[in-house]
């Protein structure tokens, strides 16, 4: 084989999942179909739970340094007043705060330092995933260029148009969920006051019936 196991996709699940296997010693390769990283945020949040696998890798303290805690969620008005107010304080079993926000291209960094220090994963970038065969034991891939990869197991963790899924007929199911938002990442210039918003807060866009904009603090 030519690793234990492909992993189809290097966002931070997929990055995670490489830095856990190859922490245990597993020769894991990598196939992203993009030239390089994404650079634009998607993900915003992830919980305790989240960080105690980053504590598992050694890099809790580096996501620590990049990842806000979110201890208050709050829903307002069109003119700013608060409607409700969730805390997010509990005590996590884990001993961490119970929710974080971060900035998507800067956790992935911190990712992709904890891969690239185990010598057992191999990440290659222009890898594109065009046919999947399951075999009695193994699977057998075949990447844009021609190139067939053997590995013992397949993992999607190429989002929510996943090639994996699509070529192995894998079903979604659609809850019927529809509605627009605006997320805006800004860094506030050096000096500039803290701004004036929540942890986390949802704005009704005209009412208090639907979301219109979600803010987050720290990026």
């Amino acid at each position: 084989m030519d690793a234990d196991v492909l992993i189809i996709g290097y966002g931070p699940v997929g990055q995670t999942l490489a830095a856990l296997l190859g922490a245990s010693g597993h020769r894991v390769l990598v196939c992203e179909r993009r030239v390089g990283r994404y650079e634009t945020p998607r993900a915003g949040h992830f919980d305790h739970e989240i960080m105690r696998v980053f504590q598992s890798l050694g890099i809790a303290d580096e996501v620590r340094r990049i990842a806000e805690p979110a201890r208050v969620y709050e829903f307002l008005a069109p003119d700013g007043s608060v409607i409700s107010r969730l805390p997010r304080q509990w005590a996590a079993p884990s001993g961490w705060d119970a929710s974080y926000h971060f900035y998507q291209p800067e956790l992935e960094d911190v990712l992709d330092v904890a891969v690239r220090g185990a010598s057992t994963v191999d990440v290659r970038f222009g890898a594109e995933l065009v046919d999947l065969r399951q075999e009695a034991d193994h699977v057998v891939v075949t990447l844009a260029d021609g190139e067939v990869v053997t590995a013992r197991y397949v993992v999607g963790a190429d989002g929510a148009n996943s090639a994996v899924r699509t070529l192995c007929g894998i079903p979604t199911d659609d809850l019927g969920f529809r509605g627009d938002w605006l997320v805006v990442d800004v860094r506030p210039r050096p000096g500039a006051p803290r701004l004036d918003i929540p942890d986390t807060g949802q704005n009704a866009s005209g009412s208090c019936s639907g979301p219109g904009s979600a803010r987050r603090r720290g990026s």
